[in-house]
């Protein structure tokens, strides 16, 4: 009776972990399906990013052959033409020397007075406005 009941209990043992592995095995699908539609859910976006990576780089490039351009190659004025190290348009590059703009202390200024060339108030050259009728006086 030990042989049958170590039979019996090799058995319930083996129906036990084929029950087990069966579980197991389910489990093992469900995970699958389930990195299966996280995979094509993942490769469809990895499409979006590459057709938007692809428009975006198309910008890029046209962005930067527009900065290829110079009053050479288009008709764009001298003026927009960028010098190497400096922006277009920049100033002279003249240094700064921190003294105030205009006349300097303890100098005398110096005035040009506009002067009637030809006739009266009442003339006809004055009454046209011609600015070429001024002249300016020396300085005072």
């Amino acid at each position: 009776m030990a042989g049958i009941n170590a039979e019996r209990d090799m058995w319930k043992h083996l129906t036990e972990v084929m029950d087990r592995l069966n579980k197991v095995e389910q489990e093992a699908k469900k995970q699958h399906r389930q990195d299966t539609a996280r995979i094509k859910e993942l490769e469809t976006k990895v499409k979006e990013l590459e057709q938007r990576n692809t428009v975006l780089q198309n910008e890029i490039d046209r962005l930067k052959h527009k900065d290829d351009t110079n009053s050479h190659n288009s008709s764009l004025p001298p003026s927009t033409d960028q010098k190497p190290g400096k922006k277009a348009n920049e100033y002279n590059g003249r240094k700064k020397t921190g003294k105030p703009s205009g006349g300097q202390k303890g100098h005398a200024g110096r005035t040009l007075r506009l002067k009637k060339l030809y006739g009266e108030a009442g003339s006809s050259r004055y009454r046209a406005g011609n600015r070429r009728d001024w002249r300016c006086d020396e300085a005072i």
